[in-house]
């Protein structure tokens, strides 16, 4: 199983609305958790992997329609959800791995 996300500048987002950079930096973290326990999950940001975005016919296409499509998440390259991050929970039920001890 691969797990890509695709998002949108995030230097920006930190700066404008302390809200978002909490929930960024929890995204984070539930990541690294995850590659810790060996599932293959991807970030790629905006601007800093531009390529990535275009070589991607999916996400291209998605991104032709407005920026609002960001963040988009891929599973095995299907689409799972376009417009906002998937939750803790939900990246704990897609790869079957519990992220944090509750």
């Amino acid at each position: 199983m691969n797990i890509t996300i695709y998002e949108p500048d995030l230097r920006i987002s930190m700066e404008c609305d302390p809200e978002t950079r909490v929930f960024l930096e929890r995204i984070g973290d539930t990541v690294r958790v995850l590659r810790k326990k060996d599932v293959k999950i991807a970030r790629y940001n905006f601007t800093l992997h531009k390529a990535r975005f275009l070589e991607d016919e999916t996400v291209s296409t998605l991104l032709a329609k407005g920026p609002e499509v960001l963040p988009i998440t891929m599973v095995d390259r299907e689409i799972y959800r376009t417009g906002a991050y998937p939750s803790e929970k939900e990246l704990e039920e897609i790869t079957g791995c519990r992220a944090f001890s509750r």
